[in-house]
């Protein structure tokens, strides 16, 4: 080994840089983790930096806990009402929190190699969504929905299979 180094140094092969690969991987996991960093910025600052709702409105009112309730009454909303607003608001709101934790979905397994089965990830994920839901509560800057944790949970199911499928199609090649 050492008369492989001293060859190396000889040559003027840099040997910082013939670390099997992992120099690469270093910089491909800062920048994962630098993503993230921003995706759970963006996330904070979407459900959390709302007005609170005045003071005068019950912590009751801001619950729902039946669930599918929040969804069928979008459905129905899409379905027919001939307002326009209606239904774009109605879509935004379903494809939305599905959509807002599928990139946890796929960063978590990602950064995390003790996180790459789903039964990990998700509870995980739904543990995440439950204190959002509370801390949105608790500033009364949203609802307590049992449909987002639903619609997120499902989201974040979806990029557990799409992290899956990249790394399935990446082994392959």
């Amino acid at each position: 080994m050492e008369t492989e180094n001293k060859r190396r140094r000889a040559e003027g092969i840099d040997r910082s840089s013939d670390n099997n690969g992992k120099n690469g991987k270093n910089a491909a996991r800062y920048i994962l983790l630098a993503l993230f960093a921003v995706y759970i910025a963006a996330l904070v600052f979407l459900l959390l930096a709302r007005t609170p709702y005045d003071a005068s409105v019950s912590y009751r009112s801001l619950i729902k806990p039946a669930p599918f309730e929040t969804i069928r009454s979008q459905i129905r909303y899409a379905r027919y009402s001939h307002n326009g607003n209606l239904v774009r608001y109605g879509a935004s709101n379903l494809l939305g929190n599905a959509f807002l934790f599928l990139p946890m979905g796929i960063f978590l397994p990602c950064i995390f190699k003790k996180l790459r089965r789903i039964y990990k990830t998700v509870p995980i994920i739904m543990l995440a969504v439950v204190l959002v839901e509370l801390l949105q509560l608790a500033t009364k800057r949203g609802f307590a929905d049992i449909d987002d944790l639903i619609l997120n949970t499902v989201g974040a199911a979806v990029g557990y299979f799409i992290f899956r499928l990249i790394r399935n199609s990446s082994a392959t090649e």
